[in-house]
């Protein structure tokens, strides 16, 4: 499954106001899509910091980057959950670490993960364009 920011990837966070959290649309469960739940943890599953539940249609959060503290690691999952049992599935969990960014060779490698993502984006849209009914 498609997500970003990718497990075991580094985050800059210099020059920037939010992370932008994107996942790739699950198979819609049986009864249909209610809802995502978005969660974000510092550390491992250990003190949760956000805990969003979101539109089925929608596939993104934005996080200040306020609620970020310097070299720490961070886990997030996301879950949806069935509109008609009103189960929440399972989840997949992605982790990351964040930095201030000073290392220049650090912000050449997260400008070329950040491309490959961008170009990632189209190409999953023009699939699900593609195969749209």
């Amino acid at each position: 499954r498609y997500a970003s920011p990718k497990s075991e990837s580094i985050v800059i966070l210099e020059g920037k106001k939010n992370i932008v959290f994107k996942w790739k649309p699950t198979p819609i469960p049986a009864g249909g899509r209610f809802s995502y739940r978005f969660e974000l943890f510092k550390g491992f599953k250990y003190e949760r910091i956000v805990d969003e539940t979101l539109q089925g249609n929608v596939f993104t959060i934005e996080i200040p980057t306020s609620k970020f503290e310097y070299d720490n690691t961070y886990t997030w999952q996301v879950r949806q959950r069935d509109e008609v049992t009103h189960n929440w599935s399972h989840y997949s969990r992605w982790s990351f670490k964040v930095t201030r960014g000073e290392d220049k060779k650090l912000k050449q490698l997260q400008g070329m993960q950040e491309e490959l993502d961008r170009l990632t984006d189209e190409r999953i849209a023009e699939r699900m364009e593609k195969n749209r009914p």
